[in-house]
């Protein structure tokens, strides 16, 4: 098992507004005063600066899409593809760029991974990612129930894995981007998406990887030492916080299985989706291109 440790350090502005507050504080001036100062800019009056054509253009393009599942549930999700593929729409004349899909926590939704989605898809990697049933735009049961509290129940839980296992049956036979190559999956889950994530890919021969990111030790209906052990050889990367527990179920996971299993510890107490901020996000981009073959050129 390989173990590396990012750090998070506050911003530079961050930084210099606390020195000068403490400053402030120490001279016994008005902290208003002493705030007030520091933001201020000799160029606040100026113009504001147009936006360069390179400034506005997006590496990423995304798409909207919407499937039913084996028990006829509503799912919406969007596709996040690097510019060249959604440009050169469906017609695209080979597969070229790998699949991550993106699995959020429960009582979140999709719009809390969009960053990281657009942060691959600018990497090379195209990005699948689904409200889970019962969170933001997606239905719990039929047509028109909604959950009215954005928590799957236990008994839904197993749902939710072969949600994903739709997803890809859709991406494959409906041909949403010719691009993207469906042999080259990852799974990657947040929080309880973790659990969701690992299940999916052990049981799915195209994921050659998967990330774990603050995974719980298991719910209803999940086994994730177990998964991780059907999953195999197969490489995945565990991340986790720097709060005792999370660590400390990561390090669990880990042991499971055999093959490439590595540890991403973010020096800090966010939790969840907040994780893939920088820089644990360079960290995990980096490796999923890497794992999945991408090409740097």
């Amino acid at each position: 098992m390989i173990s590396i440790r990012a750090a998070r350090f506050p911003s530079q502005r961050f930084s210099a507004m606390l020195m000068s507050a403490v400053m402030a504080l120490a001279a016994g001036a008005p902290l208003w005063a002493q705030s007030a100062s520091a933001d201020a800019s000799p160029d606040a009056t100026a113009d504001p600066v147009t936006p360069t054509a390179a400034a506005t253009s997006s590496p990423t393009r995304e798409r909207s899409i919407s499937l039913r599942s084996h028990d006829d549930v509503l799912l919406e999700g969007v596709l996040v593809l690097p510019a060249a593929s959604a440009e050169s729409g469906t017609g695209a004349s080979a597969s070229s760029y790998p699949l991550a899909v993106l699995i959020h926590a429960f009582a979140r939704d999709r719009d809390s991974l969009l960053g990281f989605a657009d942060r691959l898809a600018a990497a090379g990697i195209a990005v699948a990612l689904l409200d889970q049933r019962g969170h933001g735009r997606s239905r719990k049961k039929g047509i028109d129930v909604i959950y009215t509290f954005p928590v799957v129940p236990a008994d839904q839980w197993k749902l939710a894995v072969q949600d994903q296992g739709d997803l890809l049956r859709e991406l494959r036979e409906q041909h949403f981007d010719a691009s993207i190559d469906s042999s080259r999956v990852a799974f990657v889950g947040v929080g309880e998406g973790a659990l969701v994530a690992i299940a999916a890919a052990s049981r799915r021969s195209e994921a050659r990887a998967v990330v774990l990111v603050d995974a719980p030790l298991g719910g209803s209906g999940f086994r994730p030492e177990s998964d991780i052990g059907i999953y195999g050889p197969r490489p995945a990367l565990l991340v986790s916080s720097a709060l005792p527990h999370s660590a400390a179920v990561a390090d669990s996971l880990a042991e499971y299985g055999h093959g490439e299993r590595r540890r991403l510890i973010i020096d800090s107490f966010e939790q969840g989706h907040l994780l893939l901020n920088e820089p644990a996000a360079q960290e995990v981009i980096q490796w999923l291109a890497a794992t999945l073959g991408v090409d740097p050129n």
